[in-house]
């Protein structure tokens, strides 16, 4: 194994060919970082606001429906079909290289990036909101890099107006979709209602009372014809006559009419608790639509309310606190640390190409080589005649000693 002064000296003899791998695999590091072409970062801030002017049904809303809104306008913002106008109005990414509409899209998507600012003190807890969104682009040009980002801005903005406008519209159309079908459907059992009364007047409240009454009448008629029959068959056993026979088979006429009838009476009586209970089913049900067509008109004149202040303040849930401006460095690529790698990595490939080399040729160079590799005492060392560099005097060993291979023992006398 080759000492510090081994490989000194080693360094030495081949300098040559190391200063020129360092200087070519400078060269190429230099060349291949000036070639890299400069990447441009832009960012706009948007906040992200609370409203000031909250409506009735919106004022249970969580926070977690609000980020929930959050993410669909970014999923809206960078869908194809809004980053496929933004590309073909700019005229991004136009190389022969990128030639297709989704090659195109993905590289807006890897160069766009979209990071949510929350308050570290509130981040622990669950119904915290972000409070700003950074929208940053890459590109090669500073212009384009700082344009897209701000376009990207007001596309967000434009998309939330677009959404609260769309929401209280879809929201007072569903509340005037049904407070109709509740109307109809009220006005329908109302008819119904009509109807029952009608088919059974009888047996509602009123009628059962009537029956009862016309009841007690008829009871009182009979039991009179029942006494009027016993006293006239009590005449008729002591005179019997034509007249009164007559007399007695009207009497008992009018009985069986009057027991028809009370019969007729006692059924219809006995029918009021069912048609009672079919009565308050439908009282019910409609009773139960109308307080659904309270609550939809309610919610319908929040649903108004809402759409006026949308139409008055024309506002987003967002708002551009900085716009992106054009920057004067690139952020990418870091030329000094390319250089730096390369320029450690020649190194690393010339010491390498060196110590390959030199056990490849497997000469002895000193007598510390000598007796390590050979296992030989040096009778003579013949010092180096030629005059050393300035910069390796001091490192100058013991001088030329043996040549020849190492592989070949030498013969003994």
């Amino acid at each position: 194994m080759l000492g510090f002064q081994d490989y000194l000296f080693v360094l030495r003899e081949h300098f040559l060919k190391a200063a020129n791998i360092m200087i070519i695999g400078i060269f190429i590091s230099v060349y291949y970082a000036m070639s890299l072409p400069p990447t441009y970062q832009s960012t706009s801030v948007v906040q992200i606001l609370q409203p000031t002017i909250l409506a009735a049904n919106s004022r249970n809303q969580t926070n977690t429906s609000a980020f929930h809104r959050l993410e669909v306008i970014k999923q809206q913002m960078m869908s194809r079909g809004s980053l496929e106008n933004i590309i073909q109005k700019n005229g991004l990414y136009t190389g022969p290289e990128n030639s297709s509409i989704a090659d195109k899209i993905s590289l807006f998507r890897e160069a766009t990036e979209l990071v949510e600012i929350q308050s570290e003190a509130l981040r622990w807890r669950a119904d915290s909101m972000p409070t700003s969104l950074n929208i940053t682009f890459k590109s090669a040009s500073p212009v384009k890099a700082a344009l897209i980002a701000n376009e990207l801005a007001d596309e967000l903005i434009t998309l939330s107006r677009e959404q609260n406008v769309t929401e209280t519209q879809k929201a007072l159309a569903f509340f005037e979709s049904e407070r109709t079908r509740v109307g109809n459907e009220i006005s329908k059992l109302d008819a119904e209602i009509s109807t029952f009364k009608q088919v059974n007047a009888d047996q509602m409240p009123e009628g059962l009372t009537r029956l009862r009454q016309q009841l007690v009448l008829l009871d009182e008629s009979v039991f009179q014809l029942e006494s009027e029959i016993v006293s006239l068959k009590s005449t008729m056993a002591n005179n019997l006559n034509p007249i009164t026979s007559r007399k007695l088979g009207q009497l008992q006429r009018q009985h069986e009419l009057a027991g028809t009838k009370r019969q007729i009476l006692i059924k219809q009586l006995a029918r009021g608790p069912e048609v009672e209970r079919a009565f308050i089913t439908l009282t019910r049900k409609l009773k139960q639509l109308s307080d659904q067509l309270g609550i939809i008109n309610k919610n319908r004149s929040e649903a108004e309310m809402n759409e006026m202040i949308e139409a008055s303040r024309q506002q987003s849930n967002f708002k551009i606190l900085d716009r992106a401006l054009e920057p004067k460095h690139p952020v990418s690529p870091n030329k000094k640390k390319i250089v730096a790698q390369g320029f450690i990595l020649s190194f690393a490939l010339t010491l390498a190409l060196i110590i390959f080399l030199e056990y490849k040729n497997g000469f002895v160079r000193t007598s510390s080589q000598m007796k390590q590799q050979l296992d030989l005492e040096p009778v003579m060392i013949m010092p180096t005649l030629r005059k050393p560099r300035k910069f390796f005097a001091r490192l100058k060993p013991d001088g030329f000693l043996f040549k020849g291979n190492t592989n070949q023992n030498p013969k003994s006398d």
